[in-house]
């Protein structure tokens, strides 16, 4: 299992290009618990992203 750190704004990006998803969303996301992430020492929040899987929040309609 391959998994990346990516900060809310590289995820959308990657994830959900041109969507108008703002990062707030992300972080509501994380700690609602739909997204795994992790927190830096700083305080920054990272989403954690499998590589082996290619999973988006498809239950959004």
């Amino acid at each position: 299992m391959s998994v990346r750190t990516l900060t809310p704004k590289k995820y959308l990006e990657e994830k959900y290009p041109g969507s108008g998803i703002t990062t707030a969303t992300v972080h509501n996301w994380c700690r609602k618990g739909y997204l795994p992430y992790v927190l830096t020492p700083s305080g920054n929040l990272l989403v954690l992203v499998d590589e082996n899987r290619n999973l988006q929040l498809s239950h959004w309609k």
